[in-house]
């Protein structure tokens, strides 16, 4: 066995996920404490306010409570995991052999099923739109010889803010 202790002092094995001991205070406070992309941003950016981001932006597409609740959760795993970037993650295929359950497990407690292939690519279709937003809007651009800085509000995204969003949708 490979237990962590979660933040409400739960003994945790993500090896072998079990639903009941998945909690959304878990998921909500580690991911508002993880910086996105191993924290090459100006300012602290982490995986909750990502994945407010992403629900946001579904509920402005005007998708469905579930698939909104989908994209709030769809990183739901690295509160257990951690975040790995992109290009390590895709080769390293142990890690996708534990996420992957343990994704699942997630989908199931909170949406009762796992995505169909469709709502997996819809919901992995915004986190793509939201994580090149965010560089743009975290980096310089440059445009015809000047350079322009974007600014964009950044959301704060406290624990108790995802949790609270996903109590509302999962409802």
């Amino acid at each position: 066995m490979s237990r962590i202790m979660t933040r409400s002092k739960i003994m945790f094995d993500p090896l072998a996920p079990e639903p009941e001991l998945i909690h959304i205070a878990d998921i909500a406070h580690a991911l508002s404490m993880l910086c996105r992309a191993n924290g090459h941003f100006h300012s602290f950016h982490s995986v909750g306010q990502h994945s407010i981001h992403c629900m946001k932006e579904a509920r402005a597409r005007g998708y469905s409570r579930r698939l909104q609740l989908a994209c709030l959760l769809h990183d739901a795993s690295e509160a257990y995991l951690s975040d790995v970037t992109r290009p390590v993650k895709q080769v390293l295929p142990a890690y996708l052999e534990i996420e992957g359950p343990l994704q699942d497990a997630i989908w199931l407690k909170y949406l009762g099923t796992p995505l169909t292939a469709e709502e997996n690519r819809q919901v992995f279709q915004i986190d793509d739109d939201m994580g090149l937003f965010t560089l743009l809007a975290a980096q310089t651009c440059h445009t015809h010889g000047s350079t322009h800085r974007i600014q964009v509000g950044v959301l704060v995204a406290h624990d108790e803010n995802l949790a609270a969003l996903a109590d509302q949708l999962h409802q």
